[in-house]
């Protein structure tokens, strides 16, 4: 018997992070994006999941205070929008969105390690705004095979 994923926004469990767990996720996805195969289904947590059509990719990039203050998913949702607006796909814009969001959080722990969790608000706010100055950010995606 497979158990459901008992996530709810930010107040997911930490049995949602497990390996068989996320596998399951995965696979209802592809289920999903079969009946629909030129929508983009992303899933985040600890490894993000992008799936459409049967291309999926997990990426591992993101620390985990990014899921301690409300707003971030809401953020992804402008990064894609943003993307989209520019002509890019949506493929492409979910899996940039994506990273660049937790690659700014990612840079913002290495600045504000140990400062509490305003501090570290504060400076992935700042992270966001000039990341896409660094023109090799895209060289830190992580994506897990």
């Amino acid at each position: 018997m497979t158990s459901a994923p008992s996530a709810r926004g930010i107040d997911r469990s930490e049995q949602d992070n497990q390996d068989n767990t996320v596998f399951e996720l995965i696979h209802a996805l592809k289920m999903v994006a079969k009946q629909q195969p030129e929508t983009v289904f992303v899933a985040t947590g600890p490894i993000d999941i992008v799936v459409k059509g049967n291309q999926c990719v997990k990426l591992n990039n993101g620390v985990s205070l990014l899921d301690r203050f409300v707003g971030t998913g809401d953020i992804v949702g402008a990064l894609m929008a943003t993307l989209l607006g520019a002509g890019y796909d949506a493929w492409t814009s979910s899996l940039f969105s994506l990273s660049y969001l937790n690659i700014a959080g990612e840079q913002a722990f290495s600045k504000a390690k140990g400062h509490g969790i305003e501090n570290f608000r504060q400076t992935f706010l700042n992270e966001l705004s000039v990341l896409s100055s660094h023109k090799d950010w895209v060289n830190d995606i992580r994506p897990v095979s």
